[in-house]
């Protein structure tokens, strides 16, 4: 899950941070709305850390909510993998699988002479 993913999500993770970061308002929680660098910041001033041990801390929380820690994805990754998801599988045969022999202009099929 990337971060748009989780921003979409919010409100279904809320408790689970409000359980994690104790110190956090409700107030803090809305105005994260999902946002990393939210997060990171509100974590700095309620709590005193720096910012990489906030942003340390947000990656080990999501590794725990099951949610893989990912960067923000750039407009070209994403349209990558749309690109990857509508081409669907690929269909070149594999390293040492035997071509289609319906493809091969020499192969000759017994069935077609009679």
């Amino acid at each position: 899950m990337n971060w748009q993913e989780l921003e979409g999500r919010w409100n279904q993770i809320t408790g689970q941070v409000k359980s994690n970061w104790g110190k956090l308002t409700d107030s803090d929680i809305a105005i994260v709305a999902g946002k990393r660098e939210q997060l990171i910041g509100k974590l700095q001033e309620r709590y005193g850390v720096l910012k990489n041990d906030a942003e340390t801390q947000v990656d080990e929380w999501l590794g725990k909510v099951g949610t893989p820690v990912s960067k923000p994805i750039t407009n070209q990754t994403q349209a990558n993998a749309l690109k990857a998801q509508k081409a669907g599988p690929s269909r070149a045969p594999q390293a040492g699988s035997p071509a289609d022999p319906a493809a091969d202009p020499h192969h000759h099929n017994p069935e077609e002479t009679r």
